[in-house]
Formats: C-alpha cells, structure tokens, sequence
C-alpha cells in the first residue's frame, strides 16, 4: 500500500506466480500526485 504523504510518487505492483509475471498496476508519476491541487488565489 502506498501513500503520497510525503509526495512521492506510488511504485509500480508486479503480481507473481510460478515463472510467469506481469505488471498490475503502474508506476506513478510526478503529474499524478499534483493532479487536482491548486494554489489559494490569495496567495
């Protein structure tokens, strides 16, 4: 489980059985973390 509490972005999720791999869930990004912040108009 990740969080973005210290913004940094959450890590990719690889599920595993046997020999056999595959990417579930991608890597995040920079973009994602900030996506639907704002800065205050006042400031």
């Amino acid at each position: 489980m990740s969080s973005s509490y210290n913004s940094r972005p959450g890590v990719a999720e690889v599920m595993v059985k046997g020999d056999k791999f595959e990417v579930v869930r991608k890597r995040g990004t920079v973009e994602d973390l900030i996506k639907g912040e704002r800065v205050a108009s006042f400031l």
